[in-house]
């Protein structure tokens, strides 16, 4: 099922019928006039869209049940990869037997920014963690073959992330959205892909020192029902499909309570690990609480930089 909204912050979507390739196919693409003071309040105005099936329409990481298309956020492009073409030379050279969908997005060309693009690949239906192992293994795919860099935003591999829709600007030129003929990616092509994905996770994600917590962070999400919602959800149980991403939040909970602030990065770590083989079936293994305790703390870095 694909969603939409106008803007980022409704957390209600409207369901429209259809495919996303059929709803591109009758969208109307906005034009905007983009610079360095207008960007922000112009990322508020557009189109954003989710596709997968969400509870009651509302999108939170409560409320998924499982999403169907990758949507990756190309915002830190080689430095070499100067032009669309090159760009889409570089993804069909990697991607060439798959369909996929290119377009720019609103900073795209904005002087200090470069290229910016969005990545879109359709799947089958992904549980929540299937979909940020699947998500990740593309990305550093795409860093493995330089045609990223290193510094890449891991919200784009979240399965609550929106994705814009396509928007012209006036450094645009030609078609806006490129579609590449291939083959679906497939739930036994993703199946046979798993090891590859998780050697290159392994491969770019070390593990965190936990001896060294963050600087202090002065905004707080410490609402306690939060708290009590997800220690209820965790000691019912935590399945496959579910164990990621769970993980991942009830840990930003604990270090936005300021756990990081007060140097109790080892007892929160000890923590997920207690919880972990009380109640995740099957527990996740240590190397992989050592990554979702690792991304967790790097959002919540980014959130303090961001102020």
């Amino acid at each position: 099922m694909l969603y939409v909204q106008r803007g980022y912050s409704n957390k209600v979507m409207q369901a429209v019928p259809g495919t996303l390739k059929d709803y591109l196919a009758r969208y109307n693409i906005p034009t905007f006039s983009v610079s360095a003071d207008n960007v922000k309040d112009l990322k508020r105005e557009l189109d954003y869209a989710y596709s997968g099936m969400l509870t009651d329409n509302r999108r939170s990481n409560d409320t998924i049940q499982s999403r169907d298309i990758l949507a990756l956020d190309l915002d830190n492009i080689n430095p070499s990869i100067n032009t669309p073409d090159k760009l889409l030379n570089r993804l069909t050279e990697l991607l060439d037997a798959l369909e996929f969908i290119l377009y720019p997005t609103i900073k795209n060309g904005l002087k200090g920014y470069g290229l910016r693009y969005r990545l879109l690949i359709e799947t089958p239906p992904l549980l929540p963690d299937t979909y940020i192992l699947v998500a990740k293994g593309f990305i550093y795919g795409l860093i493995d073959k330089q045609i990223l860099t290193s510094n890449w935003d891991e919200s784009t591999t979240r399965p609550a992330q929106l994705f814009s829709l396509p928007v012209r600007n006036q450094f645009t030129q030609g078609e806006v959205i490129t579609y590449h003929q291939g083959a679906k990616l497939t739930a036994d092509a993703i199946k046979e892909s798993l090891p590859s994905f998780k050697a290159l996770i392994s491969k770019y994600e070390d593990e965190t020192d936990f001896n060294h917590p963050p600087t202090n962070y002065v905004k707080r999400n410490t609402d306690p029902t939060k708290g009590a919602y997800w220690l209820s959800e965790i000691t019912q149980g935590i399945g496959e499909g579910r164990r990621n991403n769970t993980m991942y939040n009830f840990a930003w909970y604990w270090l936005v309570c300021g756990m990081a602030d007060l140097g109790a990065l080892p007892g929160l770590y000890d923590f997920l690990m207690t919880i972990n083989q009380a109640y995740f079936t099957p527990p996740l293994s240590d190397a992989e609480i050592n990554h979702i305790f690792k991304s967790a703390i790097k959002g919540y870095e980014r959130v303090k930089e961001r102020g």
